[in-house]
């Protein structure tokens, strides 16, 4: 996984971020890539979404998701 992400963000297409929790466990993590259309022009697309039961229901994912929505 530490290959694939840092991969992933080598680039400037894609914006990812992930949650450590307590003990250094992961609460989560989202992707997103850059992408262009015809119709839609650029925009963000959410790739990958995860939050691990300790985090839900506490507004990691919503507080990711409108990240993401302002991501240029």
């Amino acid at each position: 996984m530490k290959e694939s992400l840092q991969a992933v963000l080598a680039g400037d297409q894609h914006l990812g971020s992930v949650c450590a929790g307590y003990g250094g466990r992961s609460l989560g993590w989202i992707e997103i890539e850059r992408r262009v259309s015809l119709v839609a022009g650029a925009q963000g697309e959410i790739t990958g979404l995860i939050v691990g039961p300790a985090a839900r229901r506490r507004g990691l994912g919503r507080a990711w998701v409108e990240g993401a929505e302002s991501w240029e």
